[in-house]
């Protein structure tokens, strides 16, 4: 076990050093890396690791491809992931693995669930920003600025889709998972995070340019906020996101 603990340190460390390197990851977000990969793959080994993977690489590429398409649109905390935002979206997954190891139970259905909700979420936003048309709040119908959290178009939807049946499909290909389970969590958990994002997330403004922001800072000034429940940033839905689809393979 120890050994493997090592090995597994080994390879996390050096994925995040070159996610670092072409500036996936700032330095918090390489630790962070480390660490979950570390548990992932020294407790779970290659079959849970490797789910993982597809979900950080392929929204690694989306990120990049949107950024070169369209530019940079603006991000509560810049274009490289830090240490919040990767725990935000993969450390509920890690909790799941390290619960696997003291129960006797099947928790790798769950396991899916969680990657499968987060990166139908990532897929529904770079896709949508980059192929999508007119967003629409998920809620009142109103036309929102393009990667506005809780803004939907039907390319933001069918990118959800693509980002869900990828996990299930390589949860299958891997080891035995109900496919179609999987891939329904995967969107009801990103259909669930729209509308999170629609009803309860922070909405902020900036007290110079005025400008509608999810930043903590703009301006060089703190943004005030003018809407959803105090805390719950990008970050927090993302998390619930996950749960979310973490409880339907759960229950289903």
């Amino acid at each position: 076990m120890f050994q493997s603990i090592l090995a597994a340190l080994a390879i996390s460390g050096i994925f995040a050093a070159v996610s670092y390197r072409l500036r996936i990851l700032n330095l918090s977000g390489s630790i962070a890396t480390t660490a979950l990969g570390t548990i992932i793959l020294g407790l779970g080994g290659w079959v849970w690791i490797i789910p993982m993977l597809a979900f950080f690489l392929s929204a690694s590429l989306l990120s990049i491809a949107r950024k070169w398409r369209s530019g940079e649109i603006e991000e509560a905390k810049g274009s490289r992931r830090d240490a919040v935002q990767v725990l935000a979206n993969g450390g509920l997954a890690g909790a799941v693995v390290l619960a696997q190891s003291f129960t006797k139970g099947d928790l790798y259905p769950v396991y899916l669930g969680v990657l499968a909700a987060v990166n139908a979420d990532t897929w529904s936003t770079e896709i949508g920003v980059m192929l999508g048309r007119k967003p629409r709040n998920v809620i009142s119908g109103r036309l929102v600025p393009a990667g506005t959290s809780g803004g939907a178009t039907l390319m933001g939807l069918f990118g959800a889709v693509l980002g869900a049946i990828l996990i299930a499909v390589v949860g299958e290909m891997v080891a035995t998972a109900s496919l179609p389970v999987i891939a329904m969590a995967g969107i009801f958990g990103s259909v669930f995070d729209s509308l999170l994002g629609a009803t309860v997330q922070e909405k902020r403004r900036c007290p110079v340019c005025r400008k509608d922001t999810e930043m903590p800072r703009h301006c060089d000034q703190r943004t005030e906020r003018i809407d959803g429940v105090p805390g719950v940033n990008n970050d927090v839905v993302n998390l619930l996101c996950g749960a979310m689809g973490g409880l339907i393979t759960l229950f289903a």
